[in-house]
């Protein structure tokens, strides 16, 4: 059974999910990120949110699950933190969406959650699940439908028309690796308005969930 809690002011603002290096045989256990590009997004969305939100000194607006650890507690963080936060970031990729059993539930656990208006900034059918290009997409690919209800974040006020190509093109990581930054700073500030913005507008009310109820596909539904 789910556990609704009373709103937590500690709860983090925003909630990483980011595809892990998969483990055969131990479907149950996380492992850290491969590569240093996860936690500088991380840490750059962070810094950026914090700023906006007027964080105070000693609170981190965003989660990240770096699997320091296994076992019950380990996984009793994590899903408080996907059923507290208030913003969903998914790093989006197509080994993401083919593999991830991880990236599947966190994405299960916060859709389930009720959104309810908080001002008028509000808008009909508000989500906050923001799909981030990590990988590029080939014009192919066909995304899971509850996905394709969502869409991909690409923000619409960028300073240079190019960088919204570039990030198509590259994805956020690819944009990092090839050392394009003022186009991937200016898509992390943009992002991090984004998350403001949804925090401002709507709650997400809380509700943890038990690791058993969450489906390990993103075809499947909750």
């Amino acid at each position: 059974m789910s556990e609704p809690l009373p709103e937590m002011p500690d709860a983090p603002v925003f909630f990483v999910s980011y595809r892990r290096p998969y483990e055969p045989g131990h479907p149950t256990v996380a492992s850290r990120p491969r590569g240093p590009e996860v936690r500088l997004f991380f840490q750059d969305l962070t810094e950026d949110v914090g700023e906006l939100i007027g964080a105070p000194l000693g609170y981190d607006p965003g989660y990240l699950d770096r699997a320091d650890s296994v076992g019950t507690d380990w996984e009793r963080q994590l899903l408080t933190a996907i059923g507290t936060c208030q913003v969903l970031i998914c790093l989006m990729s197509v080994p993401l969406l083919r593999d991830s059993k991880w990236c599947a539930r966190e994405w299960h656990a916060f859709a389930r959650r009720k959104v309810s208006p908080n001002s008028s900034k509000a808008r009909t059918g508000e989500t906050a699940i923001v799909p981030v290009i990590w990988h590029p997409f080939d014009h192919t690919v066909k995304l899971p439908p509850k996905v394709e209800r969502v869409g991909l974040f690409v923000p619409a006020n960028l300073p240079d028309p190019g960088y919204e190509t570039a990030y198509r093109n590259n994805g956020l990581l690819g944009l990092m690796r090839t050392g394009q930054d003022k186009a991937y700073r200016a898509i992390v500030w943009e992002l991090a308005m984004h998350v403001n913005r949804i925090r401002q507008s709507c709650v997400v009310m809380p509700d943890v969930p038990s690791l058993s109820e969450l489906p390990t596909s993103f075809e499947e539904d909750v």
